[in-house]
């Protein structure tokens, strides 16, 4: 990649990621924090790790692409941290989508659609080469 392509892609991830992470710090805090507000502790402390691992997979895969990585060694945990990551934003999607507050649903839909670019930007480095799985391997 490019310079400007890497500045992008990194203005792309702050823009898109900003405002779900000040949320999942936020929820963090709540969750130590011990008032007792929170209902259901399970679900939200599983929406809090399933959001961690889903930022740690597509960190990794930023970092890849940032250093010009030509393979990825830990493809399948990147599967299913991003697979995990995506569970809340798109629980939160379904419980918004009724709503007429666009903002709360950009804040579900812009991670969405940045962790489909990236993976999209990176689908070299998941799945290797086009040509390769057609290609017969020699003995």
């Amino acid at each position: 990649m490019k310079l400007w392509q890497k500045i992008l892609l990194i203005i792309e991830v702050l823009i898109c990621f900003g405002p779900i992470a000040f949320y999942w710090l936020l929820g963090v805090l709540i969750f130590f924090d011990s008032s007792g507000w929170v209902k259901d502790e399970a679900m939200f402390a599983g929406f809090l790790l399933a959001g961690a691992a889903g930022v740690t997979a597509l960190i990794y895969v930023l970092w890849a692409l940032l250093t010009d990585r030509s393979n990825l060694r830990l493809r399948a945990l990147v599967f299913v941290g991003i697979a995990a990551g995506m569970v809340p934003l798109i629980w939160l999607l379904a419980n918004l989508w009724s709503t007429t507050d666009e903002a709360l649903l950009l804040l579900a839909l812009l991670p969405l659609g940045c962790a489909c670019h990236l993976l999209y930007v990176a689908r070299r480095l998941l799945f290797g080469r086009a040509n390769a799985v057609d290609s017969p391997q020699p003995d």
